[in-house]
């Protein structure tokens, strides 16, 4: 519906990582193009993206985490939120970065894995902090690492899976989004009002205890992450021969 909106500022998205920069390369049918159908008004958002385990799983870092699955082929379950899910791709390109070999359980949304988890059903996600800290919290679930270039100011201590593996990024963020081809002054507009709105301490201090991180971009800087997503997801999704099911 935003995609084919008149681009006057009254008809906006807020957008994911997935929706712009993965999904149009997971699947075959897309009613709307990722970058080319909409203007990027601002980055909101990064959601803490965590690699946890189940308690019996004896690695205590990512290292041995490693180990432990090559020493183990298969035999450790990762849990996503279906084929195609951040969850699946996450887990595959760690993977192939580590070069270990584990079983892909898929469900039917991100709570069912998580809780499979916690039961010790399956036995690694990568998932979400806003699904996983809560049990980290209640020490349902080991926190082994954030899958980001670099540490989390809300998780300091968490080292990334990059210290281990050099190289290894997947960020997922969310933005705001009007249809192609609005004007630049408005815009910019929309880009200040939405960065005011951001900075309002209620709700950083809302967002921080979730695990998401509030961001402050502007339009250009928000469309180069856009673009470098699509291109970084789109090459590793067709190396990989992932599809969403």
């Amino acid at each position: 519906m935003v995609a084919k909106s008149k681009p006057d500022g009254y008809t906006l998205l807020v957008g994911s990582m997935s929706t712009h920069a993965m999904n149009p390369f997971l699947m075959g049918n897309m009613p709307f193009k990722g970058v080319e159908d909409f203007t990027p008004i601002a980055q909101l958002a990064n959601v803490i993206n965590t690699l946890v385990v189940s308690h019996s799983v004896p690695a205590k870092n990512v290292k041995e985490l490693i180990a432990y699955a090559k020493a183990h082929p298969g035999k450790l379950n990762y849990a996503s939120a279906g084929a195609g899910s951040t969850n699946h791709l996450s887990a595959v390109l760690f993977e192939k970065a580590a070069g270990i070999q584990m079983t892909h359980i898929p469900y039917k949304g991100g709570a069912p894995a998580v809780l499979d988890t916690v039961a010790d059903q399956t036995q690694v996600l990568f998932s979400a902090g806003t699904q996983t800290l809560p049990h980290v919290k209640t020490n349902k679930l080991r926190l082994l690492a954030v899958t980001e270039a670099k540490r989390s100011a809300l998780l300091p201590d968490v080292p990334t899976v990059a210290a281990t593996l050099p190289g290894y990024e997947l960020g997922v963020w969310y933005g705001l989004f009007g249809p192609a081809n609005m004007p630049k002054d408005l815009v910019e507009r929309l880009n200040a009002a939405a960065n005011a709105a951001l900075m309002d301490p209620a709700l950083t201090t809302r967002m921080d205890s979730i695990g998401v991180e509030v961001t402050a971009t502007t339009p250009a800087q928000f469309s180069t992450i856009l673009n470098a997503d699509y291109d970084r997801y789109g090459k590793t999704i067709r190396e990989l021969g992932i599809k969403s099911e």
